[in-house]
């Protein structure tokens, strides 16, 4: 089994004039393949993304009446991701699964991005494992 490691770290990062309060900001970085790669959030499309990618997936965007939307592709196949109200809608030939974006615990949205990648990706599960502290 591949394994992801997350990394966390905090910044402070102060606005930049008398009125703006100082703000700890959460990065992440994911470790897979020998690769460090910069998230933005620890949500589900963020960490998809780069597992993705590293496995051939291209990724570009469509444009449609309906709105737009992602498209992750490989020659034998292709997920599209759709936002909508109740959060997002990942679509292939034949499974459509609706998730939420983000959820409570680093464990529910590993949970969430495993099933997404053996279901609709095509691909095995991933090790996830972190170094983020425990609020």
């Amino acid at each position: 089994m591949e394994k992801a490691i997350i990394h966390c770290t905090t910044e402070i990062v102060h606005g930049g004039c008398n009125v703006c309060p100082t703000t700890a900001t959460a990065t992440y970085e994911v470790e897979f393949s020998g690769k460090m790669i910069g998230i933005p959030n620890l949500d589900v499309v963020s960490l998809l993304r780069p597992i993705v990618r590293e496995h051939g997936y291209k990724e570009r965007q469509e444009y449609d009446v309906t709105g737009d939307y992602d498209v992750f592709e490989t020659s034998n196949n292709s997920v599209d991701v759709f936002e909508t109200y109740q959060g997002l809608r990942f679509k292939n030939q034949g499974i459509e699964k609706e998730v939420k974006p983000t959820y409570e615990s680093d464990d529910e949205v590993f949970k969430v991005v495993n099933g997404l990648l053996t279901d609709l990706f095509k691909l095995d599960a991933i090790e996830f494992v972190t170094d983020i502290p425990e609020n």
